[in-house]
């Protein structure tokens, strides 16, 4: 049985480069973040997919790594809700995807015991892009296995977790 763990309203406050649990389900470790125009996968010497450069705006891209010790498959594209918020003020949705185990591209599962590389992106328009100083970035996610297999509903258990990065232009 899993028990809905002490928060408050504002989250989990998370670190780079720190493994931190969620439940006894996933081990999540944030490596890094970047603006950049277009998302990227770490193998681009074939065919691959990417998110293309959007006219007026640029990507806050996450990056990270997950540890599922889950007994089934989890997309966290679905069970997931994450936004950037930019100078405290301009709020954008995010999208968490995992890294296809090609490196081909974005969107596959996670299997059982399998540690893959994931992004969490937000497309943030240039005017807000330019005057950036500071992004939070929110997530959250559900603290019971059985949650993972469904859409996200705020209404469920669910933590969120959240970071801060500064001068990253």
């Amino acid at each position: 049985t899993s028990v809905k763990p002490e928060t408050t309203i504002s989250g989990v406050e998370v670190t780079l480069n720190s493994v931190f649990p969620v439940a006894d389900i996933l081990d999540v470790t944030l490596t890094g973040a970047e603006w950049c125009d277009s998302i990227m996968p770490p193998d681009t010497s074939g065919f691959y997919s990417y998110y293309e450069d959007k006219e007026g705006e640029h990507y806050f891209v996450v990056h990270g790594t997950i540890t599922s010790n889950a007994s089934d498959s989890i997309d966290i594209r679905w069970c997931s809700d994450a936004s950037a918020l930019v100078n405290g003020k301009y709020n954008f949705s995010a999208t968490m995807e995992f890294e296809d185990l090609d490196g081909c591209g974005f969107g596959e599962e996670i299997r059982p015991l399998q540690t893959r590389a994931f992004i969490l992106y937000a497309s943030i328009s240039d005017e807000v892009y330019s005057i950036s100083e500071t992004v939070q970035v929110k997530f959250e996610l559900p603290n019971t296995e059985e949650l993972f297999h469904y859409y996200y509903d705020e209404d469920n258990q669910n933590t969120q977790y959240r970071i801060t990065f500064s001068d990253m232009k």
